[in-house]
């Protein structure tokens, strides 16, 4: 448990990474900077991770959604895995030059149907389509069928195929694929390889 006085307030986080604890604490005060008061039920976005303030007798305790095994949803305090992603997600997106456009774990991604069983995927991001839509398109490397989508909470991929999440900064009208766990190319708007 890490914990830090942020103006008038005490607030706890549960991270195995001191880093990104001191991460999502400089976010905390930036939110104060900003002239934002710290209250019970505050949602923050930091990336992929959406972080929540809980407040108790000592202060707040900042939670976030960590998939169940049974694929759901369930609010913890174990920020780890969450921001785990968000860090990878940054990672790509420094090592390309590209400036990241955020996708949180609650926007859909749509994902052509058995996709996610192929070794080589192709991750296409467009304008978004609906409300809550984060544009990602997610295919066969290999088909040239059109295929049939499903559009699917981002925070699935956890469960079902990890890696692909490292991506998911990179922004509208790029190109990612992977072989595999590992990306092999990032495409931009021209085509050029930045990977």
């Amino acid at each position: 448990m890490h914990s830090r006085q942020i103006a008038q307030w005490t607030v706890h986080l549960q991270c195995d990474d001191p880093g990104l604890a001191d991460g999502v604490f400089a976010l905390l005060e930036e939110v104060v900077a900003n002239g934002q008061p710290l209250e019970d039920g505050k949602t923050i976005q930091a990336g992929w991770s959406t972080l929540i303030l809980k407040a108790s007798t000592d202060g707040f305790h900042v939670l976030t959604a960590n998939i169940r095994p049974d694929g759901a949803l369930a609010l913890g305090p174990e920020l780890t895995g969450s921001l785990t992603v968000t860090r990878a997600q940054m990672h790509v997106a420094a090592r390309t030059g590209i400036a990241p456009q955020d996708t949180n774990d609650r926007q859909y991604v749509a994902i052509a149907k058995g996709v996610l069983d192929h070794h080589a995927v192709v991750l296409q991001r467009q304008e978004a389509q609906f409300e809550g839509d984060s544009g990602w398109r997610i295919r066969s490397a290999e088909s040239h069928e059109p295929p049939d989508y499903e559009a699917v909470p981002s925070y699935q991929l956890l469960a079902q195929r990890p890696s692909l999440l490292s991506a998911l900064a990179i922004p509208t009208d790029y190109m990612v694929v992977f072989e595999g766990k590992r990306i092999d190319a990032i495409l931009d708007p021209y085509d050029r390889n930045l990977w």
